[in-house]
């Protein structure tokens, strides 16, 4: 409702029973791990009303949170994700019609101070009825899907390596298409920077990811997809 969430169903049972978890402590609170949930649903599916009630929630204890923010940790984490989208390997697009899971495949380290160099593979599943620009579209309004390392992470990333598009039309363009359908994978390179501290037992590779997705009648607005690919990927 406008007020927040409740931790007890209201019928029959007193308000003086039915508290709110607001404040996150070292569990994640109620409310945090409601908006953690809805943020997730917003961008996985394409249905609007995850997104309404993950707007509502925010509305809802905004005053709170403002007042108080370091109170806060885990809902502030669940609003980042619910504003720019997931963190980690894995990502979608288009309310899930695209799904994207980035590996890194380190080679042998023999030895090396440094984290091994090896080979990133980001695989791009759509779902049927949708696609994504090729890395060169043929018209110039067109997004292209591009691949890019994050400057001053630590880390350098290689030229991409696209795979071959499909040229196809398309019922709302007059033009033919160059695109990307199904499941494709980009690849490339990695090795970390010389006098650069990368630390943890597995440091992550930042990758970004731009796409514009289109099912056959439309295109979406173009997303921005940031990646931490960690270097001891499955």
């Amino acid at each position: 409702n406008g007020r927040g969430l409740y931790m007890a169903e209201p019928d029959r049972t007193p308000q003086m029973a039915r508290p709110k978890d607001l404040a996150d402590g070292p569990m994640p609170s109620g409310h945090s791990a409601a908006l953690s949930l809805l943020a997730g649903l917003t961008r996985r599916t394409q249905e609007p009303v995850f997104a309404e009630r993950a707007t509502a929630l925010v509305a809802a204890i905004s005053g709170q949170v403002a007042r108080a923010p370091e109170a806060f940790p885990s809902l502030l984490v669940a609003l980042d994700r619910l504003r720019l989208g997931e963190t980690g390997p894995r990502h979608y697009a288009a309310q899930g019609a695209v799904r994207v899971h980035a590996r890194a495949r380190p080679a042998q380290d023999g030895g090396r101070s440094l984290p091994a160099p090896g080979r990133l593979s980001i695989e791009i599943d759509m779902r049927p009825g949708w696609h994504i620009n090729a890395h060169r579209p043929l018209q110039d309004e067109l997004i292209g899907t591009t691949l890019a390392g994050v400057e001053g992470r630590g880390w350098r990333v290689g030229d991409a390596s696209y795979p071959q598009p499909e040229v196809l039309s398309l019922g709302f363009s007059r033009e033919p298409l160059a695109l990307y359908q199904g499941t494709v994978r980009i690849e490339a390179s990695y090795e970390a920077e010389q006098g650069t501290a990368v630390t943890g037992p597995s440091p992550a590779i930042p990758l970004k990811l731009r796409l514009q997705a289109c099912s056959d009648r439309f295109c979406r607005a173009p997303e921005d997809l940031a990646l931490e690919v960690p270097t001891a990927s499955p």
